[in-house]
């Protein structure tokens, strides 16, 4: 099994950014990097749309996936609103039922691991890195991080160690 571990944002698009000025882009590159080690020690092959602090295009990045013909894409965000928001949501592309069952997989994992933040659900959308791959592919907001509360708890290297150990056992 192929899957691309896509951190979202990165280089001169930050992302969103916490109240102390943490910015999502470094969050969910930690997280995908845990993500993919937890993977590879099961044995399925993962790698990064971006190693670094760079910028990649949304085109780009579903551009790599398709290329290395992958069975799974999963983009990784935090999310943030203008009002205090939390928990987590996962998004597929309408329509596809691979999406969709991993959307699934990967919100239930979520949501039992981190019981206390509110479920937000499974979603639609077409953002163009669902729309433009060419295999099951989700987004995933882990959490808000436009807040005091929520910009601490996604700093925290064993909470992002957390995050991608329920990933990984979805998509295992």
């Amino acid at each position: 099994m192929k899957i691309i571990i896509d951190p979202g944002h990165g280089g001169h698009d930050s992302g969103a950014l916490g109240p102390n000025g943490i910015r999502e882009s470094d969050i969910v590159l930690a997280v995908s990097q845990k993500l993919v080690a937890k993977l590879e020690t099961r044995g399925v092959i993962a790698s990064l749309t971006r190693n670094d602090d760079v910028f990649i295009s949304l085109s780009e990045r579903a551009a790599i996936a398709n290329r290395a013909e992958a069975d799974i894409f999963v983009s990784i965000h935090c999310n943030s609103a203008e009002r205090p928001a939390k928990g987590i949501e996962t998004f597929s592309y309408p329509g596809s039922d691979g999406g969709k069952r991993l959307a699934a997989k990967i919100q239930t994992s979520l949501t039992q691991t981190f019981a206390n933040h509110p479920d937000r659900g499974i979603k639609t959308a077409r953002f163009s890195v669902l729309r433009k791959t060419a295999m099951p592919a989700v987004l995933v907001e882990l959490e808000f991080i436009h807040t005091p509360d929520g910009e601490n708890f996604l700093s925290n290297p064993a909470v992002q160690d957390l995050y991608a150990l329920a990933i990984a056992n979805a998509i295992i």
